[in-house]
């Protein structure tokens, strides 16, 4: 190839000619050894970036489970400076865009140990959610909740009802006093309280408490630490009369089958 001298390289109306006419001869007249400095730094930064590369992807191999999820425990371990690097390197190879700003709200987000859920909207459509012990990144479509279904699927005594694929229930007079297992649940119903129905839970749904007090269902969830998306798929039990009875699989109203009175026995079955 025949070397050509483009004329816009003398041209000082450009940053790069000017630092290259004016402002390295000045500095060389200060320091002659200016550029073999400036070349030994470059190689000094470059050794130290190759280091810091290698390191963040050794923290990634520690934090991430899956290339979406994370454990927020390991990721908690880490110094600040760690979490700003490993949280950028996610991002870059992720394919966001993000800026510091998002990274500082993303850090923010997981050392907040008084909300153990949140999210924070990132570039393209993406979102980093936080959920009790592990962090993802996911696309806002797939977040978008899905409307609580009004259907109401009514038991039948003596008889399995699915209600679910994985799930069925079964109604029918308890026989004998026994303790009753997690899939169990004795109680005594009144003829007012049929039929007995099977719906989703809502978050505004009570169970009543040994106590005498009630307790809602979004509360109960949240001490049992599920996330936001597995709320949105629990079903209770409730009589005629709306009186939820069992957040199934999870806890039972305190309505106990006590001796003079029909007793009954609501059995989970899983498939």
């Amino acid at each position: 190839l025949t070397w050509y001298e483009d004329a816009t390289n003398q041209a000082d109306d450009v940053l790069r000619n000017r630092i290259r006419h004016q402002v390295l001869p000045d500095l060389q007249r200060e320091n002659p050894a200016l550029l073999a400095h400036v070349q030994s730094y470059a190689d000094q930064l470059q050794q130290l970036l190759t280091i810091g590369h290698e390191r963040v992807g050794q923290l990634l191999n520690q934090v991430l489970i899956d290339a979406t999820t994370g454990r927020l425990s390991v990721f908690l371990t880490l110094t600040d400076t760690q979490q700003a690097a490993l949280l950028t390197a996610w991002f870059k190879q992720r394919g966001l865009a993000v800026t510091n700003a998002y990274v500082k709200m993303a850090q923010q987000l997981l050392t907040n140990s008084v909300k153990p859920q949140g999210e924070v909207d990132l570039h393209s459509g993406i979102k980093l959610i936080k959920r009790y012990q592990t962090f993802s990144l996911l696309e806002a479509t797939k977040l978008a909740e899905n409307p609580q279904s009004d259907r109401r699927i009514v038991l039948i005594f003596n008889q399995w009802v699915q209600f679910t694929p994985q799930m069925a229930l079964k109604l029918s007079h308890r026989r004998f006093e026994s303790e009753q297992s997690a899939t169990e649940m004795a109680l005594a119903l009144q003829p007012d309280d049929f039929p007995l129905t099977v719906r989703q839970a809502r978050s505004h749904d009570q169970i009543r408490l040994t106590s005498g007090g009630h307790k809602t269902v979004r509360r109960i969830l949240i001490d049992h630490k599920l996330t936001v998306e597995e709320r949105q798929h629990q079903w209770v039990v409730t009589t005629a009369s709306g009186e939820v009875l069992w957040l199934i699989g999870i806890q039972r109203s305190a309505r106990p089958a006590s001796l003079g009175e029909r007793n009954y026995e609501l059995q989970l079955r899983y498939s």
